[in-house]
């Protein structure tokens, strides 16, 4: 089942505000063959850290804040604590 996250293009700032407000973000309904190229290029280190940020769709009405949108893939250009 495709379409259950998407990549958000919007700053960390703007994002925030969005979710507090519960209106969706522009890049929510993005198609999925663009959000898939998005996330590959994402992976291979092409975009810089805070471009992008891959977050799974969630209930923007729901009052727990958590559970709106919530992010899943961020770039961080750093080595992992545990995998280097």
């Amino acid at each position: 089942s495709q379409g259950k996250a998407y990549v958000d293009s919007q700053t960390v700032a703007v994002m925030k505000q969005q979710r507090d407000a519960g209106s969706n973000s522009p890049f929510r309904d993005r198609p999925v063959d663009e959000n898939m190229k998005l996330f590959r290029e994402m992976r291979a280190g092409k975009y810089k850290e805070g471009e992008h940020v891959l977050r799974m769709k969630g209930d923007m009405t729901n009052p727990n804040m958590s559970m709106r949108d919530m992010p899943i893939y961020r770039i961080v250009h750093k080595s992992h604590h545990r995998t280097g």
